[in-house]
């Protein structure tokens, strides 16, 4: 029997009453991930063979090997290498920019994966570590 895996993308974003640069100054070092997500107890810094990894360990005792695949100014792309999540193929962005509406202010943080998965409950599993890392920053910043 065969398995077709479906692909999926999740996609979260908070808007935040703070310039982008405030926002960044807190989540742009990828590595770590404990000092604003509150479901992480632990996120290090890793090295395997010249490529950078963070290792994290959510509280409850799950861990994940996270790979930096890209960073540019207020902008991440990191993909899965190990977890125990049900998703394959994880390519995932976090970017935080200035609103530019009329008469908007602030900024937005805007996180997104895409996956396969053949899991029933995989897109509420990688919503609900987006939106829990979301109100975190929401508690610390307002909005």
């Amino acid at each position: 029997m065969e398995h077709h895996h479906k692909t999926d993308r999740v996609e979260r974003w908070l808007d935040l009453p703070v310039p982008a640069a405030e926002v960044w100054a807190l989540i742009g070092d990828f590595f770590r991930l404990d000092l604003w997500h509150p479901g992480v107890e632990s996120s290090e810094k890793v090295e395997l063979e010249g490529e950078f990894y963070r290792h994290v360990r959510a509280k409850g005792g799950a861990t994940f090997l996270e790979k930096l695949e890209a960073q540019d100014d207020r902008l991440q792309r990191y993909s899965i290498a190990e977890s125990g999540l049900p998703v394959e193929n994880y390519l995932a962005t976090l970017t935080c920019f200035d609103r530019e509406e009329p008469g908007a202010e602030g900024c937005r943080v805007y996180w997104s994966a895409s996956f396969d998965s053949d899991h029933p409950e995989a897109d509420e599993i990688i919503a609900g570590i987006f939106e829990s890392g979301l109100r975190g920053l929401r508690d610390r910043f307002g909005g």
